[in-house]
C-alpha cells in the first residue's frame, strides 16, 4: 500500500503511523500530539514508556509555536546545521502526548532536507496536525531501515491498518547528531553547559554534523 502525500497527512490526522524517507534513516511517524498514535508507535517499536521520542520540525520558526524555548547557543546550531542530521533536545512548555518529552519536559527536535518528509512535515503543519514524530523504523534491537524494501517489509509484521508511506528515494546510511541544550546530559549546550561544547566545537562533514573531541 503506498500512499501519496495528502494521502499520507490525512492518515496521521486520524492516528496513523506511516513510514518515512528521511536523509539518513526511514523515520516512523505519527502525530505527536496524539496518546493513541504514539501509543501505536511504541507498539511496533517495544519502547519503554519512559523513553522519550523525537519529533519533526518544518524549521527554526516554527519551535515558538509549538512551545519550544531556543537559547542562543542551540539557535545557532540551527541555523547552521538545519535542514540536515542534527538533533536538538530542547526545553519545551507545548502539550504533547505522553512519552514524547523527557520527563524534564525537553523534547529532541530535527529539521530534516530531505524533500518528501520536509514537505510531508509542512502539509501536516498546514492541516494543524502533527508534528510528525522522528523517530526510526524499526523495534527496538533491530537494525534500522535503510531503504524502502526494509521498511515496508517490516510494517506489515506489525498490522497492515497501520500502514505506511513509501516512495523510490533511498536514504544514505548515515546517523543523526543529537546535541541538548537542556539540563541532566553530558552534552548540554547553554547557561548550564560547559562551554567545550559551543557551537565552535562543531564541525560539519559531508554527510552529518559531528561534535569535534573536547581537549
Amino acid at each position: 500500500m503506498e500512499l501519496s502525500l495528502a494521502d499520507a497527512v490525512a492518515w496521521i490526522a486520524q492516528g496513523g503511523v506511516l513510514a518515512y524517507p528521511t536523509e539518513t534513516v526511514w523515520g516512523l511517524g505519527a502525530d505527536a500530539r496524539s496518546d493513541a498514535a504514539v501509543g501505536r508507535l511504541r507498539a511496533f517499536k517495544g519502547r519503554d514508556d519512559a523513553a522519550p521520542i523525537s519529533i519533526l520540525v518544518t524549521g527554526i520558526g516554527a519551535l515558538a509555536a509549538l512551545g519550544f524555548r531556543l537559547e542562543a547557543a542551540a539557535e545557532r546550531l540551527a541555523r547552521e546545521f538545519w535542514p540536515g542530521p542534527l538533533t536538538l533536545v530542547l526545553p519545551c512548555d507545548g502539550a504533547f502526548a505522553s512519552g514524547i518529552a523527557r520527563e524534564d519536559g525537553a523534547i529532541g527536535v530535527r529539521c530534516t532536507p530531505h524533500e518528501v518528509a520536509n514537505e510531508l512535515a509542512m502539509r501536516c503543519a498546514r492541516a494543524g496536525t502533527g508534528p510528525l514524530t522522528a523517530t526510526s523504523c524499526n523495534a527496538i534491537s533491530r537494525p534500522r531501515s535503510l531503504f524502502r524494501s526494509s521498511a515496508m517489509s517490516r510494517l506489515p509484521r506489525w498490522h497492515p491498518k497501520n500502514g505506511w508511506f513509501a516512495n523510490r528515494i533511498p536514504s544514505p546510511v548515515t546517523g543523526s547528531t543529537l546535541i541538548t541544550s537542556a539540563p541532566r546530559s553530558p552534552i548540554t549546550i547553554g547557561p548550564n553547559g560547559p562551554a567545550r561544547y559551543w557551537p565552535k566545537s562543531i564541525s560539519r562533514t559531508p554527510s552529518s554534523a559531528c561534535i569535534s573531541s573536547p581537549r
